[in-house]
């Protein structure tokens, strides 16, 4: 059987064949091709019929406006009139470090354990009375890196986080907890192992890298946190640098002097060290906002 099939449209739009009308009359395939192309005919009227003039939306109008008024409907809505329970702290604080701990990528951590590991095993070969000298070049930029790397992350994660209502001072808050509470841990167990290898003891060891630490890790803090964590990772190794290179004759004394201000620091310098700190915590949303636009302008 031949089936008319590339003649149905003209067929649709009126043209007369008496074999095409004998064919449908035995085919149902046909048939509904030929429905299909009678829908198309029809659209095609309806759309090259004119538009209706502007007595149609007069008439519309008057009816409208003489419609008498609904009146208005009043939807009740329900109260809430369950117990209002506060969330306690303590388990929100533990949901928000342990989301955290997770967003934190595993090299920083690895990376971290790894350097200090290593510090403690070169501070307890060395001879005694050298161990805090050793060991306290090994911690304060490990924490400062860290701090820069996971504080400041504009990951995929982060740009996640920042999604949700969490305010980023709160996401801040936990990762420096998280951060500088394993690495200071890491360092008060080393200074425990390493106690006796020191002459000064375990006080003066804890001193030797504690001390540094605090305006280290400011520092790459404010800068990861206002500009990008690279940035802020850099110059806390700069600063390390600075002072592997700190020799009478190596550095000019003004340069000398400002790093001797990080890795020896007075109660002032703590001070201002973790006032820094506090200022970038308290404006880390601003500060957010502001390296967010300062990445979509370099792209």
């Amino acid at each position: 059987m031949t089936h008319p099939t590339d003649r149905l449209a003209e067929y649709a739009a009126g043209a007369g064949a008496p074999d095409i009308a004998a064919h449908l009359a035995g085919c149902a395939a046909c048939r509904a091709d030929l429905a299909a192309w009678q829908r198309l005919r029809a659209a095609e009227r309806l759309d090259a019929a004119p538009p209706p003039g502007p007595e149609l939306l007069a008439g519309v109008l008057r009816r409208v406006r003489a419609a008498p008024a609904a009146p208005p409907v009043l939807i009740a809505v329900p109260r809430y009139s369950g117990p209002n329970r506060p969330r306690r702290l303590l388990p929100v604080v533990g949901q928000l470090l342990a989301q955290q701990a997770r967003l934190i990528r595993r090299p920083v951590w690895v990376l971290a354990g790894l350097a200090i590991a290593a510090g403690t095993v070169l501070a307890a070969a060395v001879p005694p009375g050298r161990a805090a000298g050793l060991f306290g070049l090994v911690v304060p930029p490990v924490a400062a890196l860290i701090v820069a790397a996971g504080a400041g992350d504009s990951g995929p994660a982060d740009e996640l986080v920042r999604a949700t209502p969490t305010s980023p001072r709160t996401v801040l808050l936990a990762r420096l907890t998280l951060l500088l509470g394993s690495t200071v841990g890491a360092g008060l167990l080393a200074t425990l192992l390493l106690a006796t290898r020191d002459q000064l003891g375990a006080p003066g060891l804890l001193l030797a890298w504690f001390g540094p630490l605090v305006p280290l890790c400011a520092l790459s803090l404010a800068v990861a946190v206002a500009w990008r964590p690279g940035a802020g990772m850099g110059l806390a190794m700069a600063i390390w640098m600075l002072k592997l290179l700190t020799r009478p004759g190596l550095l000019d004394a003004r340069i000398a002097g400002a790093v001797a201000t990080v890795w020896q620091p007075a109660l002032p310098t703590v001070a201002a060290a973790v006032a820094l700190a506090a200022a970038v915590v308290l404006a880390a949303p601003l500060l957010h906002r502001n390296r967010i636009r300062i990445s979509g302008v370099a792209q």
